[in-house]
């Protein structure tokens, strides 16, 4: 889950080594027609590939959100419908005409513009639902000759990494029980239960890589959020430990308490385990470092609650 923030550049710097470097990941050569220009709204880059088909890339330097989707369809609109003539008006990075240019490149002749349109946002990394307008619009465009793609650039001395990746997938909370998931704005959960709604366990919020622990009774208001889009993260299973889902635990003190286990959590410093605790009559949800839970508690069988009833009745007493 910890990932290095990447290093900052900026757009202008990707440009000049693009420009110098004009491949894309697993080699394919582009003819980089034109670049941004102060007078004018276009994209960043406009290239063509070796069937000069043409190819629009737009350039982020900070996480791409659904705005760098909308400004890409722009971009995408304002070819449409282009010649070699309208599109030698364009060049601003070769003094040679277009025609030449592309034969320099790829060693045959440019007699017209094909219909194929690649449109390619660059950037660190994506937010969810600039992924999801992606992948939303390569459906739609299945067939048309049109894609959008995410390319991935990571600063590495002098140049770039760059590499393609998928969108990032968001699937509905229901189709994730037993599974995690990560919501738009970073939080990490578990879905505990399907069915309307959903019961989430909220662990807490992912910032520069790493997990912030949620809080206390933070928990318990977000039991019962309604179902919900869940981007799949990478992976979380090196800092949950589920070997203790659904157990039922007694209070070592002799008083008629009732403990059902969430998860452990591979804390900073220490493993901590949350749990729901019926003290009193009443459900709440804990959290508390493994060590001194262990001390207080007996694992026992007997039937516990589902996590809906538990979520419920926490819901209906606050």
């Amino acid at each position: 889950m910890k990932d290095p923030r990447p290093e900052p550049w900026r757009e202008s710097e990707f440009e000049k080594w693009f420009l110098a470097h004009p491949v894309l990941p697993g080699g394919e050569r582009l003819a980089v027609v034109s670049r941004e220009s102060a007078l004018r709204r276009v994209a960043d880059l406009v290239a063509l590939d070796a069937e000069a088909g043409l190819v629009i890339i737009e350039i982020k330097n900070e996480t791409a959100l659904r705005s760098a989707v909308g400004q890409a369809l722009e971009y995408l609109s304002q070819y449409e419908e282009v010649t070699v003539e309208a599109l030698s008006d364009d060049l601003r990075v070769d003094e040679s005409p277009l025609e030449q240019m592309f034969k320099s490149v790829f060693g045959k002749e440019l007699t017209h513009i094909q219909p194929a349109r690649r449109v390619i946002i660059v950037a660190p990394q994506f937010d969810p639902h600039s992924g999801h307008g992606v992948s939303f619009l390569n459906r739609k465009f299945e067939g048309t000759g049109i894609r959008f793609q995410l390319l991935q650039a990571k600063r590495h001395g002098d140049g770039f990494e760059i590499a393609f990746v998928e969108p990032p997938s968001l699937r509905h909370s229901s189709q994730l029980v037993g599974k995690f998931g990560l919501t738009p704005g970073q939080r990490l959960v578990f879905v505990l239960e399907g069915g309307s709604p959903q019961i989430l366990w909220v662990l807490g919020t992912k910032r520069d890589g790493a997990l912030r622990l949620s809080k206390g009774p933070a928990v318990t208001r977000r039991a019962l959020r309604p179902g919900a889009r869940l981007l799949l993260p990478d992976s979380a299973e090196d800092i949950v430990d589920f070997g203790l889902l659904n157990t039922t635990w007694r209070s070592k003190t002799g008083q008629q308490q009732t403990a059902k286990v969430i998860g452990v959590v591979h804390a900073t410093r220490e493993k901590v385990v949350f749990f729901a605790q019926r003290k009193k009559g009443r459900w709440g949800f804990r959290q508390r470092p493994l060590r001194n839970f262990m001390t207080r508690w007996q694992r026992e069988e007997q039937h516990s609650p589902s996590w809906r009833e538990i979520a419920l009745e926490v819901r209906a007493l606050r």
